[in-house]
């Protein structure tokens, strides 16, 4: 069982409702330290992480707004002794008196962790660059010389995943900040990966078969699910707390090759292609980040205060809106281009 340490350090005083809240919740342990008038309160709160959010609520809906109000989340490596899960029926009984659980879905990683684990895909960073850089040219080779293993080596390199999850998190949080972050960083990212592909294209065009990347341009209805499976895959990882790696390769497959064929294809004057592969990208972009959104909104991922929650609602319709708008016309453009 995953176990998170909450430590809150706050100038407020801890009181009696507080703990009662906190320890409501089943598995939960609380200590107090610091209880004078004119100390600091020191409390730590250790358990399951599926419960830090609800924790984090009762914390923020107790000690308020306070600026001297910290709360420091940690991993525990172990516990001794163990805390013992308890049989469902007694978990149910005790759930049905704690008000906290009402009207919210159990997610293993709080807002706050998730927001942290994916700001840094808004931030344009010397790695993102280079990674980009040598995914890109593995990727090009990969595709010229029609070599899957050197394909899927550029897909693990790829930072791809980083700002379409930030991007759709921004979404549903009513961050601007991160949206416009992300967005910055994701058009950088596949237009300076489709700029080192055409560079790649200009010097290779006499080594290959013009024909190897028709196969990574081919549009249908699939290229759609493909994307769909990619960006609510990306965002289950993201908020069980699991490794993304694998999953950032299932949205490198999406976006790194059409990507690349762009850059390719217009080396070589071949805008019809070109044209061809745009649109799988665009499909997969558009895809990847609807399906995100919607899962961040079924998961109930969303700020605690009621105004913000507004405001994220209203963004996170407005952007789904958006982003199906886009997607009716993409389909459309499959649809035509099959016929």
């Amino acid at each position: 069982m995953a176990l998170r340490l909450l430590e809150v350090m706050t100038s407020r005083h801890i009181t009696d409702d507080l703990i009662k809240a906190l320890t409501g919740l089943n598995q939960v342990k609380c200590w107090q330290l610091g209880e004078g008038e004119n100390t600091s309160r020191q409390l730590s709160v250790l358990l399951p992480s599926e419960k830090s959010q609800q924790a984090l609520d009762i914390l923020q809906a107790h000690l308020g707004d306070d600026d001297h109000t910290q709360i420091v989340i940690l991993s525990p490596e172990a516990v001794i002794p163990k805390i013992e899960e308890k049989p469902d029926a007694e978990k149910s009984k005790e759930d049905e008196d704690v008000p906290a659980k009402k009207n919210t879905l159990i997610h293993a990683v709080s807002t706050d962790e998730i927001h942290h684990n994916v700001e840094e895909g808004a931030k344009l960073t010397a790695n993102f660059l280079l990674l980009t850089l040598l995914s890109t040219i593995v990727a090009s080779i990969g595709i010229i010389e029609n070599r899957i293993p050197i394909l899927i080596g550029a897909m693990l390199i790829a930072p791809l995943l980083g700002p379409n999850l930030s991007l759709a998190f921004g979404s549903a949080m009513g961050d601007f900040k991160l949206i416009f972050g992300s967005l910055k960083v994701l058009l950088i990212g596949l237009c300076l990966s489709i700029v080192f592909s055409f560079v790649v294209g200009r010097l290779l065009y006499l080594v290959f078969d013009v024909s190897t990347l028709t196969l990574s341009t081919k549009v249908g209805y699939d290229s759609i699910i493909l994307a769909f499976a990619s960006g609510a895959a990306g965002v289950l990882s993201l908020i069980s707390g699991v490794s993304g790696m694998l999953v950032g390769v299932m949205v490198a497959v999406a976006l790194l090759p059409p990507t690349v064929v762009v850059g390719i294809a217009l080396s070589l004057n071949r805008f019809s292609l070109a044209g061809h592969a745009l649109l799988l990208l665009a499909i997969n972009v558009v895809c990847i980040n609807l399906s995100a959104n919607l899962l961040f909104w079924f998961k109930g991922i969303r700020p605690v205060l009621w105004r913000e929650k507004h405001l994220a609602k209203k963004t996170l319709l407005w952007v789904m809106l958006i982003w199906s708008v886009m997607l009716a016309v993409l389909a459309l453009a499959i649809f035509l281009w099959l016929t």
